[in-house]
């Protein structure tokens, strides 16, 4: 337990402090149609008012209420004897029905249970099937009923067989930032964003608190449902007011002084869920974090203050934890960083760290995680000689734990698990990322649980957070949207989501099965059973995600020699595509931020393998959407699945604007013109689609953004006296699908025909179910009275061609014409059976 003395030996007495008994028949549990139509939930009195245990039971109210419309009753009177079947009990350990009943009358022995750990057990009492769910504390049994709840709504018979289950945590610090603040996403995105170029906000890049639908008691709640048992609660720097060190730095009625106030006042509103949710605490900063306007001698001193004072203020705090390394005050108006020389880290680090170690383990009892967070391949977060010359130094060995990225510099891909790992006596934490700003921040899938549970498969490394087990560690936290500065901004966070989940449960058993717990979050977020096919297609889209990443955003050759730093140069960085030897400086922080140059990367020897990866990246993107589109009837919420859909659109034209833009580019590099010519027409075909659809469908992230790409394209267009296939792009699109759903073909098309005006039409497949053998005869016809016919076809068999398959035609109009009609015919089989499709559309 991450708390005094006291509090810990407290919480080891109260070991297995609640128990439920959950009576629910076998029949019951094996369909809803034969569901009971009510049923009790009796809670004794010491629980009653616990909001933890409140949360736990409401949630199990609501989904026997939704899966088997059960209504449940809530009852203080505890009869073992008179409970009616299918009875729901939540009882104190301490209590004589525990004492007399399932130790006497069953003869359980209770499993010495860890913090947080719980069982799950059938037993049978006068014929009566029962269900125990018994924790170790409030949190343990919360734990238990919230993976009993879990369990029933990824198999609806979950409780119709006997159940033995026993779970401890792996992990016992498992933390989360800002796991769920962002309720409003739709919101979200229209909210001025904190680091672009001339704009200047007030901004905590460590805790937004501003963003939409920000509810601190929603995040503990949810914490506490996905097994979580830390929230972190903000930066101390920001909530010091200094008052007894200088009033005058921040006096009340002040600008400065308000905002230091209210940062203040948030963390109590965060402590105070924290303690209601029983969850433990945790505050950071990075140092040093100082006034401005005092000077830089005194920031020792400052620091001791601000300490002192927030754990004065707060002494229920669990933990501190401070970066070393980047510091991110000087993006706020009231205070200003200032790190120590990284060149002499061997002997100020240990120095500094056993300082801070001083004040918040040895004056008031508190952990401290000092963060070994600084850029490059051979600082101390990624260099074992580096790290043993700073730790071996660090004289402070209780209540303290060195935290660690898991990758050996940042998120990036092509970074080896940190060989820091599991050296040295001191104990560890491993930090991960669920919304990484280097892969579009799941603007599109992007399944990280992979690397997550078993390190990076580009190396063919089996090490991930199983390894860091093996090592010793024992504490994980993640990291949700504090990486990267900029967009994509999320509208739907259901990929997203789908990291979140897999670290939370990697948290609690390092080695779950990814593609196991893939099927567990389709079947909870989609409201399906994990069995069915809506989750099995879904985790096969997440599963496909990774290497669809790792080809689209990587160039396999570059990464490998450039592994750890800087293993892509960049080209890409947060929403900003950069330009070939010229990339735009979007971002208002240093250089090294602004995305990286194209031709940096290009490598004649290696050109083809590049060029063919990207392409498959985009086959890859294309299979990911034929599965979602042959489930997407079959989701119960058709807004959600339809919006969800569209991020893959999304994802279909950025990843083959990302494929064309270097086919094209480094083919002109390459001296070939003739093929540059033809990929830079189908990146501005893809380009325009992208910025001029996507943003149209509901459900999309904001886009990612020219960073020098466009002009790039442009230039090499030029100097090879060629020219795009533009005209005035089509304003609206149309979707046709058959009847049995097998093929659907998106037209981007002219609302009205205007004189003289050179339209370019296109038509794609975006997807055909597997079950499609052969796409033939495909025509596009159009006819007017005053331009006659115009027909676009593709006679070959197209269902294994190039895929996107983009076929376009440009025509002149000669008058203005609203009166047209446009017809798509097209023949496809399905093993013998042949099918010809003529449909009018306009």
């Amino acid at each position: 337990m991450i708390s005094s003395k006291n509090k810990k030996d407290r919480l080891m007495k109260a070991m297995i402090y609640t128990i439920i008994l959950i009576i629910i028949s076998a029949t019951y549990a094996c369909s809803s149609k034969h569901a009971f139509d009510k049923m009790d939930i009796i809670i004794t009195e010491k629980l009653q008012g616990e909001a933890a245990i409140d949360l736990a039971t409401e949630d199990l109210s609501n989904t026997l209420k939704d899966l088997f419309a059960t209504e449940t009753r809530l009852k203080t009177e505890i009869d073992l004897e008179k409970a009616a079947p299918n009875s729901i009990f939540v009882v104190d350990t301490d209590d004589d029905l525990w004492l007399k009943n399932l130790g006497g009358k069953f003869e359980i022995v209770m499993p010495p249970l860890a913090e947080d750990g719980f069982i799950i057990k059938t037993i049978h009492y006068n014929q009566k099937p029962l269900i125990l769910i018994s924790g170790n504390g409030v949190r343990g049994t919360c734990y238990g009923i919230f993976h009993f709840v879990e369990r029933l709504k990824i198999d609806h018979s979950f409780a119709s067989s006997e159940i033995d289950i026993i779970k401890q945590p792996d992990m016992t610090l498992r933390m989360i930032t800002q796991p769920f603040e962002a309720v409003g996403y739709p919101d979200v995105a229209k909210l001025p964003k904190p680091i672009t170029q001339h704009r200047k906000r007030e901004f905590d890049p460590m805790r937004p608190w501003e963003g939409a639908g920000y509810d601190p008691e929603d995040e503990a709640r949810n914490i506490l449902r996905s097994g979580l048992n830390a929230m972190w609660v903000g930066n101390f720097a920001f909530a010091t007011v200094y008052d007894a060190y200088d009033s005058n730095i921040f006096p009340e009625g002040t600008q400065s002084g308000t905002w230091v106030r209210e940062r203040k006042q948030k963390i109590a509103e965060l402590m105070a869920v924290a303690r209601k949710y029983h969850l433990k605490t945790i505050a950071s900063a990075d140092v040093f974090i100082y006034p401005k306007g005092q000077p830089s001698s005194k920031k020792w001193d400052m620091l001791e203050y601000s300490l002192n004072e927030f754990l004065t203020n707060f002494p229920q705090i669990d933990m501190i934890t401070t970066r070393f390394g980047e510091n991110y005050s000087y993006y706020n108006n009231h205070f200003v960083g200032e790190g120590l020389d990284t060149k002499g880290i061997e002997e100020q680090f240990p120095r500094l760290i056993d300082f801070i170690h001083q004040i918040v383990s040895k004056k008031y009892g508190k952990i401290y995680m000092p963060r070994t967070w600084a850029v490059g391949n051979t600082n101390w977060g990624a260099n074992v000689d580096r790290y043993k010359a700073v730790i071996d130094k660090v004289k402070g060995t209780e209540n303290i734990i060195f935290s660690v990225k898991n990758t050996r510099t940042d998120f990036w891909r092509y970074n080896t698990f940190n060989p820091i790992i599991g050296v040295g006596e001191k104990k560890q934490a491993m930090e991960f990322l669920c919304q990484d700003g280097y892969n579009f921040k799941d603007a599109t899938p992007y399944y990280d649980v992979n690397r997550m549970a078993n390190g990076p498969k580009e190396f063919g490394e089996n090490s991930g957070m199983k390894k860091g087990y093996q090592t010793g560690t024992r504490m994980v936290w993640g990291w949700l949207s504090a990486d990267g500065w900029c967009g994509p901004y999320l509208k739907r966070e259901e990929w997203l989501g789908a990291n979140i989940y897999g670290f939370c449960k990697l948290a609690w058993d390092v080695n779950s099965d990814p593609m196991l717990l893939a099927k567990e979050w389709a079947a909870l977020e989609f409201e399906v059973e994990a069995k069915s096919k809506v989750a099995e297609n879904i985790a096969e889209i997440l599963m496909l995600s990774e290497d669809m990443i790792l080809k689209s955003r990587y160039f396999h050759d570059y990464s490998m020699k450039h592994e750890g730093w800087l293993p892509s140069n960049n080209w890409i960085r947060d929403e900003l595509i950069g330009g070939g030897e010229h990339s735009n400086d979007r971002l208002s922080v240093y250089k090294s931020f602004s995305p990286g140059t194209l031709k940096s990367i290009f490598n004649p020897a290696t050109m083809e393998a590049d060029i063919a990866d990207k392409k498959e990246a985009a086959i890859l993107m294309n299979t990911m959407l034929a599965k979602f589109a042959a489930i997407k009837e079959q989701i119960p919420d058709q807004e959600k699945a339809n919006e969800v859909y569209n991020t893959l659109l999304y994802g279909k034209y950025l990843i083959n604007s990302l494929r064309y833009y270097v086919s094209g580019m480094f083919r002109y590099y390459n001296g070939e013109y003739d093929l540059a010519a033809t990929n830079l027409r189908d990146w501005n075909l893809c380009w325009n689609f992208y910025n001029n659809v996507i943003p149209k469908l509901p459900g999309t992230a904001s886009l990612m953004l020219d960073g020098g790409m466009v002009a790039t394209c442009n230039e090499a267009m030029k100097s090879m006296n060629e020219s795009y296939d533009t005209g005035t792009y089509p304003d609206t699109s149309y979707t046709y699908v058959t009847d049995d759903k097998t093929v659907e073909i998106t037209l981007a098309l002219p609302s009205a025909i205007l004189m003289e005006t050179e339209y370019l039409v296109s038509v794609e497949i975006s997807h055909m179910d597997e079950s499609v053998d052969t796409i033939s005869n495909l025509r596009l016809t159009f006819t007017s009275s005053e331009n006659g016919k115009r027909t676009l076809e593709f006679k070959d068999d197209i269902s294994n061609a190039d895929i996107p398959i983009i076929l376009q035609q440009k025509w002149m109009s000669s008058s203005q014409e609203k009166d047209y009609k446009i017809s798509l015919t097209f023949d496809y089989k399905v093993g013998e059976k042949s099918y010809a499709i003529h449909e009018i559309i306009k």
